[in-house]
């Protein structure tokens, strides 16, 4: 790794295998696994490798964040069939962050294998556990219905995530 490579040099010196695994993670919204993995394979100082996964993220048209649930199923509907792999199922999944737990609506794709995160589902900060306002997670009830709708419309098998993290 040479001191100052930019983000687009830095992407275009890693070897190719180390570019598609990256491209996986940024294609199922595993950010900070992806600036890990860069920086693990460049050497290359973290803010550089933040940088460059961000430049991913654009050229591939992945949104960065993952969005707010779109109102409707066909929205979602709509967007799997934009997905740039065939999906064989649609999934939730509990994730979390420094602000505490959220669910994660998910497409998984047959080829390349990955999931691709269609909405996040969160209703508040983990400030709920202590002052008893979970369980019930709403969340989790919210994002199950949207998944079962659109595998529904779909036709795909769904799998919710469990009613509380962890």
């Amino acid at each position: 790794m040479v001191p100052g490579m930019d983000g687009h040099d830095l992407w275009e010196a890693l070897p190719g295998p180390d570019r598609d695994r990256i491209d996986a993670l940024v294609r199922s919204g595993r950010r900070f696994e992806a600036v890990r993995t860069l920086r693990t394979a460049s050497g290359a100082r973290l803010g550089d490798c933040m940088d460059a996964v961000a430049g991913r993220y654009r050229a591939l048209g992945v949104p960065s964040a993952p969005p707010e649930p779109p109102e409707d199923t066909e929205a979602l509907a709509e967007r799997v069939r934009r997905l740039p792999g065939r999906a064989v199922r649609i999934e939730t999944a509990w994730d979390g962050d420094t602000a505490g737990w959220f669910v994660l609506l998910l497409a998984v794709l047959a080829d390349p294998p990955t999931a691709v995160v269609l909405a996040r589902f969160r209703h508040g900060s983990d400030l709920r556990i202590f002052n008893g306002a979970v369980p019930p997670w709403p969340e989790a009830a919210a994002a199950g219905e949207a998944g079962r709708a659109l595998a529904d419309r779909l036709g795909l098998p769904f799998r919710p995530a469990g009613p509380e993290p962890g």
